[in-house]
């Protein structure tokens, strides 16, 4: 829309009545809340639907009183889409990590530290799952400190992408 075609206009000029009655609640919040809210709507126009972030806030005349808001707004659209897609990923993962039947474990090369493992991996190990996420591959694992960081260095490397090692179990064995 050209500038002449919404300055001066009122709300219910520019949007269907259900969301002008929505922006106007808005533009009230705004001016009790110390006059900045931020807001991300979806929004249906004529191209099809987009996701916009929207930022009020108030214009003051030079006494400081209200004389209007200032409505910025950005299409976020992509971005939205490329959070849906970010949780679609997590979700598979998710369920093809959590929902194997092999024990799996994900390791900082790092620290050693486990940083998920999955319920196989808890009932082979014999701990219960939030118990097993608090350990260190040390813990479990029976090479010395000094193999198994050269290991972890070898999987940072990516020279190594799994392990085949003699491992402790809960009870000892």
């Amino acid at each position: 829309m050209a500038e002449s075609e919404v300055v001066g206009k009122y709300l219910h000029e520019l949007f269907p009545e259900e969301h002008a009655a929505v922006y106007q609640a808005r533009i009230d919040s705004a001016i009790k809340e110390d006059c900045f809210l931020e807001f991300e709507d979806q929004i249906d126009l004529l191209t099809g639907t987009k996701w916009f972030l929207s930022v009020y806030s108030c214009v003051n005349d030079a006494a400081g009183r209200v004389i209007g808001i200032q409505i910025t707004s950005i299409d976020i659209t992509e971005r939205k889409r490329a959070e849906e897609d970010i949780q679609a990923s997590e979700l598979r993962y998710r369920q093809i990590f959590m929902n194997n039947e092999a024990v799996k474990l994900l390791i900082d090369p790092d620290t050693g530290a486990i940083v998920e493992a999955n319920p196989a991996a808890a009932d082979y190990y014999g701990y219960p799952l939030d118990v097993l996420n608090t350990l260190n591959i040390a813990d479990i694992n029976t090479l010395s400190g000094t193999e198994l960081h050269n290991e972890m260095q070898r999987a940072k490397a990516e020279e190594r992408l799994f392990f085949e090692f003699q491992h402790k179990l809960a009870s000892g064995e």
